[in-house]
């Protein structure tokens, strides 16, 4: 791996040169006491590994991340710095890692085994890109897409409701009697059964067109989905909520990485009644995960970051008076009083309309406390 070192401070290349020749897969092709120095290295060699600091004379190591990313996307970045106070923007760089001065050579030996794996996956990604790959969108929407073909076009509205169910069952075989409870409740089991029997024809056959038919396994009597879940939004949120089960101990930095998964109910508009305990679950869990980060960043004086996910809440429900009461205070914050009112008003006038109540008294006081201290 060759690795370069950014610092302004001449001790730290005397401590990084003696602990990366330590390591024997890194090759130090140079050390720089600012970023400028180090641009022409990155047009004339392969550098796998640049560590940067960020506090430094003219250009900081943040907005030479940010420059890296869009000229030299391969090139993977470990910030090394004496502050905390810059780990979220830097993860949100996607920065490999975030080394706090002093730090030992177990912490930097870390940092340089997680680059190399992180290479070693692009690698492998890259040389599997021939593969068809599918990619799934339940939440605000139902989209299946291959990276080939584009969107799945289902021949039928069953045969893409049995793929959903079937989605919500990964990893495990559903029975044909149970498919038919679910989505054929209605109709006599004769005909259900026939119906099923097309409608898992109708599904190969619209897979077929992406090279995918082969995902839809059958035998003793059940069905499976089996296919790579690397790209399936619901699954990926269901293993968040599955690591980090409780909101009081959660990861900010996880959940940011997930959110924007969430889009709005799960396969909504569907009208799938199977899916409606899911679909509760699912919205409960993040309003409840996105509420907690709202309140970690204000907390952190990263008001901003706690505007976009409460917006976004509001956006998806304005009913919400949790939702309401921190944005209102998440403006306040930063002295936008018009988004205040207007918080207040889209909140106030979503429950008359559409719930017919008015808004809390708990609510009210708020508002008038924040209108009127300014």
């Amino acid at each position: 791996m060759n690795v370069i070192v950014i610092d302004d401070e001449k001790a730290m290349h005397l401590i990084m040169s003696k602990l990366l020749k330590k390591v024997p897969s890194v090759t130090l092709l140079g050390m720089f006491f600012s970023t400028d120095q180090a641009i022409e290295i990155l047009k004339t060699h392969q550098v796998d590994l640049v560590f940067v600091d960020i506090n430094m004379p003219k250009e900081n190591g943040m907005t030479f991340a940010q420059k890296l990313r869009r000229l030299h996307a391969h090139v993977q970045v470990a910030f090394v710095t004496s502050h905390k106070d810059y780990a979220l923007d830097a993860f949100e760089l996607s920065a490999v890692d975030y080394l706090i001065k002093p730090f030992s050579m177990e912490r930097l030996q870390q940092t340089i085994e997680k680059a190399n794996a992180l290479r070693d996956f692009r690698n492998s990604k890259e040389n599997q890109s021939e593969v068809n790959k599918l990619s799934v969108y339940t939440f605000g929407t139902f989209e299946v897409r291959s990276t080939k073909g584009g969107n799945v076009k289902f021949i039928s509205k069953k045969s893409m409701e049995v793929f959903g169910y079937l989605l919500l069952h990964m990893g495990r075989k559903v029975s044909r009697i149970k498919l038919i409870a679910e989505v054929f409740p209605e109709m006599p089991q004769k005909n259900a059964e026939t119906y099923l029997n097309t409608a898992m024809y109708q599904l190969r056959k619209s897979l077929e067109v992406h090279g995918h038919r082969h995902i839809v396994l059958s035998g003793n009597d059940g069905y499976e989905l089996d296919f790579s879940t690397d790209a399936v939004d619901v699954l990926h949120l269901k293993q968040f909520f599955t690591n980090h089960p409780s909101v009081e101990l959660f990861n900010l930095e996880d959940f940011l990485i997930i959110e924007s998964l969430y889009n709005g109910e799960l396969f909504e508009e569907c009208g799938y009644l199977w899916a409606v305990n899911e679909s509760s679950h699912y919205g409960q869990m993040y309003v409840s995960y996105a509420l907690k980060a709202s309140e970690i960043s204000l907390e952190k004086g990263d008001s901003v970051k706690a505007i976009e996910l409460l917006s976004k809440l509001m956006r998806l429900n304005k009913w919400n008076e949790d939702v309401a009461i921190l944005l209102m205070k998440a403006y306040a914050t930063d002295g936008l009083d018009m988004q205040v009112k207007q918080t207040f008003y889209d909140h106030a006038t979503s429950l008359e309309q559409d719930l017919g109540i008015t808004v809390s008294n708990k609510v009210k006081e708020l508002f008038n406390q924040l209108t009127h201290s300014t």
